[in-house]
């Protein structure tokens, strides 16, 4: 007999077995199929594990059921979601618990009328297992399950007395996203961010972000700010990350005031999750006390942390949010070079204008920094001064001598210090100066004729 005839006979075996008078051997055979799954999903097998779903033995009906489950797409017949169904009233809540786990597994396949209404009814189960259970039926199900019935019944389990039930009712909600977005569903969710329950808080948070914008009320926004204190550093973690789901809606003083604190939060997830709300909340987060905090945020190995970087690139990609605030915030953020990209959206022509319009000498040395770390250049002739940096190069008038002189002075002292860094003998003093930005390629240079 080659293998491929002895797998068969094997099966058969099995099969049989599930006829056997002893109910050991029956519940062994159950737990054989389970563990062969599709493998042996044959019309025989699955025909015998539905006879074996009114098996008198409590263990064997069970068995029966989860080895269905294993059974993938071939089990996923109207026959035995119909057998399933009515498995739903087994006077055993095991047995009514691994029907709901079946059918949640075949997920949109089991999406009837049928099957769904017997979930509602199982939701009101005497077995906090069961309710559980169908819970998390009616998640797996998908779309086809968000019916206005469904949600009522949804919203009205958040009461329940079992903490794993709450948890189960947030659980499906937050999967429904924007289609439970309505007042009643918004409200139990808000009450349940004081549960008693650690996990009931994390998943009623989890819900209302994925719910975002659209239930974004200033209830739900300030009572996500208090959760901020939660004793639970995962709670902290997920409300963090559920105002960042809420977007622009959630950019109030109250809201970045209490974030921007997190980033100080004892836990790095909290740390991490704080810098993507913020990253998330967008220009409306760009301040100084901002960008200080997030430079601030480190990872282990003591570098700007990942999440912080992304954050400033999110909050400060507007060259304008950044010329608005100041010099010395792009040349903080110069600095972390790789790290953070924003400040590559700076032009320097619009940092020498500024130096220019307001005489300020910090302007000319941030833009002395940016033309360095872009790689850029500045040709000096006279009155006139061009900007090589992106595109074409850009022409710009030097008001008077005296500002004339101190761009030229602060290019020069930069080139110097360079030649110093690098060992190069300087002579600057001559028309053109040439130094090598850090060993690369490319040039920064100024040219003075």
């Amino acid at each position: 007999m080659n293998s491929s005839n002895l797998a068969i006979a094997l099966i058969k075996l099995v099969a049989v077995a599930l006829d056997d008078k002893n109910e050991m051997v029956r519940l062994s055979a159950c737990h054989a199929l389970e563990n062969m799954g599709e493998k042996v999903a044959t019309s025989e097998v699955i025909t015998k594990l539905v006879s074996a779903l009114e098996d008198e033995s409590e263990w064997v009906r069970r068995g029966a059921c989860e080895a269905l489950g294993e059974m993938g797409d071939k089990a996923a017949t109207n026959e035995v979601i119909t057998k399933l169904v009515s498995v739903l009233e087994d006077e055993s809540d095991r047995v009514r618990s691994s029907a709901c786990k079946v059918l949640a597994g075949m997920n949109e396949t089991a999406a009837t009328n049928e099957v769904i209404t017997k979930l509602i009814s199982a939701l009101e189960d005497e077995s906090d297992r069961v309710r559980s259970s169908a819970c998390k039926a009616l998640e797996d199900i998908g779309k086809k399950a968000a019916t206005n019935e469904v949600i009522t019944k949804l919203v009205s389990v958040l009461e329940d007395k079992s903490s794993n039930v709450r948890d189960s009712a947030c659980n499906v909600l937050g999967s429904m996203n924007e289609t439970v977005a309505t007042n009643e569903v918004v409200t139990k969710l808000v009450s349940a961010l004081e549960d008693e329950s650690q996990s009931v808080r994390y998943n009623a948070c989890q819900a209302l972000g994925n719910i975002g914008e659209k239930g974004a009320t200033n209830e739900v926004i300030t009572k996500l700010v208090s959760v901020l204190e939660d004793e639970s550093d995962s709670v902290r973690e997920i409300a963090c990350e559920a105002l960042g789901n809420i977007g622009e809606k959630a950019a109030t003083n109250e809201v970045i005031t209490k974030l921007v604190s997190a980033l100080e939060d004892e836990s790095e997830w909290v740390r991490k999750r704080a810098c993507e709300a913020l990253g998330k909340i967008g220009e409306k987060a760009a301040t100084n006390e901002v960008i200080t905090k997030l430079v601030n945020v480190r990872d282990d190995n003591g570098q700007l942390c990942l999440e912080a970087g992304i954050a400033i690139d999110s909050i400060f990609y507007s060259s304008d949010v950044m010329i608005g605030l100041g010099p010395a915030l792009i040349s903080k953020l110069c600095v972390y070079g790789r790290q953070v990209k924003c400040w590559k959206n700076v032009s320097v022509d619009v940092l020498i204008r500024k130096f220019f319009d307001t005489q300020d000498v910090d302007w000319l040395l941030t833009a002395v920094e940016i033309t360095l770390q872009k790689r850029a250049a500045v040709s000096v002739n006279e009155d006139t001064l061009v900007v090589y940096d992106n595109g074409e190069p850009i022409k710009l008038r030097v008001p008077n001598s005296k500002l004339h002189n101190e761009l030229i002075k602060a290019f020069t002292n930069k080139a110097k210090a360079l030649h110093l860094c690098f060992g190069i003998p300087s002579n600057l003093e001559t028309n053109i100066s040439c130094i090598p930005a850090f060993g690369r390629s490319c040039f920064f240079f100024l040219r003075i004729c």
